[in-house]
């Protein structure tokens, strides 16, 4: 203190006692007056601070620690008042919308219905003085989220209960994980096929109750075993194979082979094995999921006889139908001379017409039957076993004969793959089969998609989602009708989108619009429109009719009406 001067001198320092321990102090200087006002000294007081600042720092200490813990934490930490008002909120941006909550309420930061439960426990903690913990959700930012939250009783250093403090963290994942593995699982246990988990090294680890009728093992007594004892002991090398293939991070495509059953019987089996990754990515085990297919390699045999027995059919089968084609050909010449002849014959042959068209029909729906049923089918299986041939043959080593019979196999193969899809051509082309399976509503559909698909031109179609009960006559009148529609509409119309309506009550009405060029009425009566005369000869039969009105540059309407049911006179 300089001499003269008359104020007080407060500061801070740290001294270091004799014990060697760090003291912190506070020193004031006060000056000291004689009686004519001079100062003549000065008075020195020191307060030790040493543990209130040691209570401070730790203190602050503990709040860094807090912060640092929570920081990256998916914790909501929050104080509120007694009248459950925000007084302090940490991580609000993992559970709250973005805007800041302090002095609000629950009411102010989600829907009623959720505030009124989230203040209602608070409420209760607060009256009791007990913590609870709960499952609760809540809307937050227009999305439906779950919360484990934690209430607890917020008190002053008198103990008396100024609030509450809460932890919420965000659970909605989990439990939607949580949902997905039940619905996983629930499969896995009820399905037929036999679903195997295992380890990279094949160690088994669940077993489902289908691979438990597969194969006859028990849960208990299969599971930490090597999967390798359901393998025959000709096919270790298939399963080091897999398992090389699957330490490598590749799946086994689905293919057919041989295992064991507990009893030593071999079984036939399609098996596929994938890998099984954690929510990292990462791979932590496979599955193998195996189909029982003996019974299918047992009619192997019975279908090569029936493959020679089927080609014979199918040759009688044609004489037939060229046989019956010439009568019926024979028998409509007949017809049309007798209609110049009189008026009444006009009826006679479009009843016979009728009689003819579903014997036509019926005649294409047998040999589409028979061709899918037999040959389809046969010629399949003799594919599956040609190519197990030429698969056999290339492992065993006999270079000279094997590459000449495998060039053979893989020409026969090619053949069989020609027959299959001329096959297909040929029932598709004799009659629609959805047309039978499912209904005219679904055979108007997948004509229509597929018109689509052919010619670019968009389809729309608008019909009631029931089936249309309708007798197969009325049904193969109808869909042929249309057909010839999306026929005469890819020939002439020019059209880039086609509306379909398909409605039924008393009467089944089918409706065709076109955004094309428009029919003219010239060519609307012109006798040679064959196709325009064959759909109302078609709707006739069955006392029914169709109109066809167009208009240039607004496209074509075709209405079809059938009665529901045989008229009668």
């Amino acid at each position: 203190m300089r001499s003269g001067t008359v104020a007080n001198l407060e500061t801070h320092a740290v001294l270091i006692a004799k014990n060697g321990n760090h003291v912190s102090i506070d020193a004031n200087a006060a000056p000291i007056f004689d009686e004519s006002g001079k100062v003549t000294g000065a008075v020195l007081i020191f307060r030790d601070t040493t543990v209130p600042r040691r209570i401070e720092e730790s203190i602050r200490q503990s709040e860094e620690r807090l912060r640092v813990a929570l920081k990256n934490s998916p914790v909501v930490v929050s104080n509120q008042d007694t009248e459950l008002r925000y007084t302090w909120v940490h991580n609000s941006l993992h559970g709250f919308p973005d805007q800041s909550v302090i002095g609000k309420r629950d009411a102010d930061l989600m829907p009623t219905v959720d505030s009124e439960r989230w203040s209602e426990i608070k409420r209760g903690v607060i009256e009791s003085g007990i913590g609870t913990r709960v499952e609760i959700s809540a809307s937050i930012d227009s999305q439906r989220r779950s919360f484990d939250l934690t209430v607890e009783p917020l008190r002053n250093p008198e103990d008396t209960i100024v609030g509450v403090t809460c932890a919420a963290i965000d659970i909605t994942e989990r439990k939607r994980e949580q949902a997905a593995t039940s619905r996983l699982a629930a499969i896995v246990e009820s399905s037929e096929d036999a679903v195997v988990g295992k380890t990279l090294d094949g160690i088994i680890l669940s077993w489902n109750p289908g691979a438990e009728r597969m194969y006859g093992y028990d849960p208990d007594e299969i599971i930490g075993q090597a999967v390798s004892i359901l393998y025959p002991p000709d096919r270790l090398d298939e399963f080091r194979q897999v398992t090389e293939r699957l330490k490598r991070g590749e799946s086994v495509k689905q293919h057919d082979t041989i295992r064991v059953r507990k009893d030593g019987n071999r079984i036939d089996v399609s098996v596929s094995v994938s890998l099984v990754r954690d929510g990292m990515g990462r791979v932590i085990g496979a599955s193998s999921i195996a189909r029982d297919i003996t019974e299918r390699k047992q009619l192997l045999v019975e279908n090569a006889r029936l493959l020679q027995e089927l080609q014979h059919a199918n040759m009688d089968l044609e004489q037939r139908v060229v046989q019956r084609t010439i009568e019926l050909q024979g028998t409509n010449k007949k017809l049309q001379a007798e209609i110049a002849e009189r008026q009444r014959a006009n009826e006679q042959l479009r009843q016979l017409s009728a009689h003819l068209q579903s014997a036509r029909e019926e005649e294409r729906t047998r040999v589409a039957r028979e061709i899918h049923d037999e040959l389809g089918q046969v010629l399949t299986v003799v594919k599956m076993d040609l190519s197990l041939l030429e698969r056999n043959l290339s492992e065993s080593g006999k270079k000279n004969t094997s590459e000449d019979l495998t060039t053979q196999i893989r020409a026969t193969t090619q053949l069989v793959d020609d027959s299959i899809q001329k096959m297909r051509e040929i029932i598709r082309e004799l009659r629609p089969g959805i047309l039978d399976h499912l209904g005219l509503r679904s055979a108007i559909e997948w004509q229509a998609q597929e018109f689509q698909a052919r010619t670019n031109i968009a389809c729309h179609l608008e019909t009631s989602e029931e089936e249309i009960a309708l007798d197969l006559d009325r049904s193969t009148a109808v869909f042929r009708i249309f057909q010839e529609t999306l026929t005469n509409i890819a020939r002439h119309s020019q059209a880039t989108r086609v509306d379909i309506q398909l409605e039924k009550n008393d009467h089944l009405t089918l409706k065709v619009h076109d955004n094309g060029r428009g029919i003219t009425e010239s060519e609307i009566s012109n006798d040679k429109s064959f196709g325009i005369l064959g759909m109302r000869e078609r709707a006739l039969i069955f006392g029914g009719e169709v109109e066809v009105h167009g208009e240039q540059g607004k496209g074509t309407l075709v209405s079809v009406r059938i009665p529901m049911e045989q008229q009668r006179d």
